[in-house]
């Protein structure tokens, strides 16, 4: 039988050295953390468009916390993983991480949605949509410039939590991202008016002509075929000649 020699003190430096790194790893995210004190909070907001739609103060009222309070309380008490959700209830957040370190700092770090498209209804009120399709409430205190959606379609969709939801939605999103991709189709589309059967209808940020897009289907044809009456039929043939062009039909541009 053949023997298996052990080196016990070697084994015992190991044993000690993963407990330790675990209990560190454990100390640092678990959801309680040990018997420090706050000493400094560090909140960082990922906001990619300088939308300052949440601020500082913002982020403490959604954990239900003050901050003078919170200097020199006890880490143990902390739930962070409990402060987290609090954050990410709202709906302008995508992702919150809070965790401190053996300094005693408390770190909040929070990215905020990015809002791509906006709600108009007749009475004012409205909504923003995300680059995830996330429905968002419209900020008091800060505007934000985007293209706008309006129409008897929008109370409908207004109501849903996340535009993917449904197949029009999915559909919709498909056209706004392809705006927002290009330079040129942010510069000249200002909104999109769906009508109570589906059908889109663009107005321009210069010039009067309506655009008939039809339904958000086939986005990348209608498009070029758009971008042909921008760049080539309006510039020789004058910006207010037409007042209306349907690129709905496929091989087709009509202007009158």
């Amino acid at each position: 039988m053949k023997k298996v020699k052990f080196n016990i003190r070697r084994e015992m430096i190991w044993t000690v050295l993963l407990a330790a790194i675990f209990g560190l790893i454990a100390f640092t995210t678990g959801s309680v953390v040990g018997d420090g004190v706050v000493r400094d909070i560090r909140i960082m907001l990922e906001n990619n468009d300088n939308n300052h739609v949440l601020e500082e103060e913002d982020i403490f009222r959604l954990m239900q916390l003050d901050r003078e309070n919170l200097i020199g309380a006890s880490l143990s008490t902390l739930n962070m993983r409990q402060l987290e959700l609090r954050i990410r209830a709202n709906r302008w957040v995508e992702d919150a991480d809070v965790y401190s370190d053996l300094k005693g700092n408390l770190f909040v770090e929070v990215v905020l949605r990015r809002p791509i498209a906006r709600f108009v209804q007749p009475d004012g009120s409205g909504a923003f949509i995300a680059e995830d399709g996330t429905i968002m409430p419209v900020p008091q205190r800060f505007a934000i410039r985007t293209v706008l959606v309006t129409g008897p379609a929008t109370a409908q969709l207004m109501k849903k939590d996340n535009l993917y939801q449904d197949e029009y939605g999915n559909k919709l999103m498909a056209l706004i991202h392809s705006l927002q991709a290009h330079a040129f189709w942010r510069a000249q589309i200002a909104q999109l008016d769906i009508s109570s059967s589906g059908k889109i209808k663009m107005q321009p940020q210069v010039g009067s002509q309506v655009i008939e897009f039809g339904k958000p289907e086939q986005i990348e044809a209608k498009l070029n075929k758009l971008q042909i009456f921008f760049t080539r039929i309006l510039p020789t043939r004058g910006w207010n000649r037409y007042h209306r062009v349907n690129v709905e039909f496929q091989n087709q541009i009509v202007a009158e």
